[in-house]
């Protein structure tokens, strides 16, 4: 067909077989998933391809009790894939394939001058998680028991934060950034996710801290996430600069002065320091919930 619009990526079976990846894609034995494989040995809710950036893509076990393979290795953190990487998933063998689409339009539209990046401000809940001592982990546990454990934590989180109308942006290897734009209810939603989030925090499996932010970040700028916004600007890289100073401090639960104004009398905070976080020249308010 002359005006189909081809996929960016799909995974392709060893029969020919293929399956396109719009937005984030799941995979699992329940019909409900994008990539349905009926096996008795596969999870209803097995992995999932997550979306993110411009052209990139990583694979996310979740917390499957059989694991997920990339290239005959267990999946323990999500992971990026690449061009021809093999997927395997019970007796399932899928390959990533990734290609650009071809240019389509209006032959009137000079096509040689570059397309105008349009960013956007809006007021945002930013919401950072990773797990403590990734790295320890890693070389001290057992592959199949971590990549369950990290997968079913993941699973959870996610899980929380899309109940509550929030998404995840970005998978961070150890961790995720979510986000929640500012509206009448987005301070309830985020409250709720808040302390389901750290009742998970109290099963210390894995142990992880979460921090806290509200500000007006950047989306858009030419860089779209599939399925995702692409979110840019100062509190962006703040909320990071956050997370530094929690795991320097011992704090599991550190929030903002930005999100302790726009939560306070919802949730307890207690303020704990100022300080200067790196990159900023003013004094910054911290509080721990």
């Amino acid at each position: 067909m002359a005006n189909e619009i081809l996929p960016t990526a799909w995974l392709e079976s060893e029969d020919g077989q293929k399956w396109p990846i719009i937005g984030n894609c799941s995979l699992g034995r329940s019909s409900s998933n994008s990539v349905v494989l009926k096996d008795g040995e596969i999870s209803r809710r097995h992995s999932l391809i997550h979306a993110q950036e411009q052209d990139e893509y990583w694979l996310v076990d979740l917390g499957s009790v059989n694991g997920t393979y990339l290239n005959n290795h267990r999946v323990i953190q999500p992971t990026r894939l690449r061009e021809n990487d093999v997927v395997s998933i019970g007796v399932f063998v899928l390959v990533f394939r990734q290609a650009n689409c071809p240019e389509t339009g209006n032959p009137s539209i000079d096509s040689s001058k570059p397309t105008i990046a349009v960013t956007k401000s809006f007021e945002c809940w930013l919401l950072l998680a990773d797990i403590i001592e990734s790295h320890k982990l890693i070389q001290s546990c057992p592959m199949e028991e971590l990549a369950q454990e990290w997968g079913k934590w993941l699973s959870e989180c996610k899980q929380v934060i899309q109940v509550n109308n929030g998404r995840i942006n970005k998978y961070l290897g150890d961790g995720f950034l979510a986000y929640w734009y500012q509206d009448p209810s987005s301070t309830g939603h985020v409250i709720q996710a808040i302390q389901k989030l750290k009742k998970i925090q109290t099963n210390h499996s894995p142990s992880f801290r979460l921090v806290l932010h509200f500000g007006t970040v950047g989306v858009g700028g030419g860089v779209a996430s599939m399925g995702e916004d692409n979110l840019m600007g100062r509190e962006v890289y703040f909320v990071f600069r956050m997370e530094n100073q929690a795991k320097s401090t011992g704090i599991d639960c550190l929030a903002s002065a930005g999100a302790e104004e726009k939560s306070r009398n919802l949730i307890s905070m207690k303020p704990v320091s100022r300080e200067y976080l790196k990159g900023f020249t003013e004094k910054n308010q911290f509080f721990q919930f």
